[in-house]
């Protein structure tokens, strides 16, 4: 069984885990960009070795958690305009 639990996170949260706070922010910045770029580019065999070892039923999981995550962007930005303004450091506010 591989122990690799950094790529394991990361491929949970489809960010990086390692950070100075225990927040994990809902928008990547571009540096959160680049670095999951040069992972994935990088340690390919890591990721591919960690999701060889994984239980089929949890790779549906992650599948699926892929799928709600595109869901709720492209419905986030097709709502923005009409319900939300943009606030401080990209975060929405509701307009009522």
């Amino acid at each position: 069984m591989c122990a690799d639990y950094q790529v394991f996170c990361e491929i949970l949260v489809q960010r990086p885990v390692a950070r100075s706070t225990i927040y994990l922010p809902s928008r990547m910045t571009a540096q959160d960009l680049e670095y999951m770029r040069v992972m994935a580019q990088q340690h390919f065999d890591r990721i591919m070795a960690v999701l060889k070892d994984m239980p089929r039923p949890m790779l549906l999981i992650i599948r699926y958690g892929n799928s709600c995550f595109v869901l709720v962007a492209v419905v986030e930005q097709s709502l923005v305009p009409y319900v939300c303004e943009t606030g401080p450091e990209g975060h929405y506010t509701v307009n009522h």
